[in-house]
């Protein structure tokens, strides 16, 4: 095996007083590297819009939504009775499966912002004191996040969009019209922070505040609201949650005739999610693509140093040395290459994932892609499994030229040499 490696030493570096790596070994890592550079980038770019988009989307409606089924779809004018101990279940639940999972109250209810002549509907989303404030602080630009906690129903969230409509900064104060479709009520709002998360459906038309407000104004009882939202950090997990919830409020509908109706953030939004699966299935195209591109570079390789080589195989045929360890010379020149591109190409991934993930040079319109920068996520089993899958194939693409060798006859080529 020593001298299958030497003889592969020999044929890679030039025959100078100082070894050089030969044009054609080069032009080959390079191809390599430039292929599983983009498979990756590629990867990395569709888990992290999968990982921004459903985090954003799972923050603002949650993972799984619980509410009266009496009420239009995704609509929550219909209050939902809230018996005592239900949330804490449905948190038992919840972490049973998610250690992180978070359960809250909310209610909605439309209202008209007006600021001098500048008026805008908006939805309120009103919440309570255990609602997702972490989804929140990542995308805080100036103030704070209101607790909700009873000392006051003023203090609203707002986009730094919707804040640079009506001139608003952190502290100033706004009018908001709510109506019944016969009278108008108006509440006083307190801005208390801003915050922008490039999901324009929502920074343009929400406001984030107390759910005592829209209580007040949409006349719900104090055991009323517009339903129960369940947040997961493991979105793996949501069929199994919104499963074991849905089978514990089926039990609590046949004992106490209590009525509810559930939806996960997929049902709620099949646009956008399926426009994330036809992402997975372009890039799951382009790398067997770039599999047939690596292949077919390291084959033309192997080839050329075939031909460039073919007195010295015959020569070595001519001492007895088999066809079968003629080929094992060319598979390790092709492991050489192969792994000197798969390093180079994992390496500059992993350099331009991380300065994207750092600095965020690359942006995008957020009303487009719902986000205002290319979202990157490295997942260590997608890099392994990217990296398997193109050395096994490339490898097993490698052995079609290196039987080329066996039609080598030493007889006829010496003749001509």
């Amino acid at each position: 095996m020593s001298l299958e490696r030497d003889i592969a030493r020999k044929f890679l570096y030039s025959e100078t007083a100082k070894p050089r790596l030969r044009p054609v070994v080069k032009v080959s890592t390079i191809g390599i590297a430039l292929g599983i550079l983009l498979i990756l980038i590629s990867f990395f770019i569709i888990d992290g819009f999968k990982q921004e988009i459903r985090s954003k989307i799972d923050g603002f409606i949650g993972s799984v939504k619980i509410s009266n089924p009496d009420n239009t779809f995704n609509r929550y004018t219909v209050p939902l009775d809230l018996p005592e101990g239900l949330t804490d279940s449905l948190t038992a639940i919840a972490r049973s499966r998610d250690p992180k999972a978070a359960v809250y109250t909310f209610a909605d209810e439309m209202s008209l912002i007006k600021v001098d002549s500048t008026f805008r509907a908006v939805a309120f989303h009103g919440v309570d004191s255990l609602f997702n404030a972490d989804f929140f602080a990542k995308y805080m630009v100036e103030g704070e996040i209101p607790r909700f906690t009873g000392e006051s129903d003023e203090e609203v969230l707002m986009s730094t969009t919707l804040a640079k409509l009506f001139d608003l900064k952190v502290g100033d104060r706004c009018l908001s019209y709510f109506t019944d479709g016969e009278s108008f009520k108006v509440r006083r709002l307190t801005v208390a922070g801003l915050f922008y998360t490039g999901f324009e459906e929502y920074d343009q038309a929400l406001l984030v505040g107390d759910i005592r407000l829209v209580r007040s104004v949409a006349g719900f009882d104090d055991d009323q609201v517009g339903g129960i939202q369940i947040h997961l950090t493991d979105h793996n997990q949501v069929g199994q949650v919104f499963d074991h919830c849905f089978d514990y409020l089926a039990d609590r509908n046949g004992r106490y005739e209590e009525r509810y109706t559930m939806f996960t953030s997929e049902e709620l939004y099949p646009g956008i999610f399926s426009w994330l699966g036809l992402l997975d299935a372009n890039v799951y195209m382009i790398l067997v693509l770039m599999i047939v591109v690596a292949g077919i570079t390291i084959i033309t390789g192997i080839i050329v140093l075939v031909l460039e080589k073919v007195r010295a195989i015959a020569l070595l045929k001519t001492l007895g040395q088999s066809d079968k360890s003629l080929r094992r010379v060319f598979l390790h020149i092709s492991a050489f290459v192969l792994g000197r591109g798969v390093l180079w190409g994992n390496a500059l991934a992993l350099l331009l994932a991380g300065i994207q993930m750092t600095w965020k040079p690359l942006k995008l319109d957020p009303s487009q892609y719902y986000t205002a920068y290319v979202p990157m996520e490295i997942r260590w089993e997608t890099l392994l499994f990217t990296n398997l899958i193109i050395v096994i194939s490339v490898l097993l693409l490698v052995l079609i030229p290196t039987r080329v060798i066996g039609k080598i006859h030493p007889a006829q080529v010496l003749r001509f040499e």
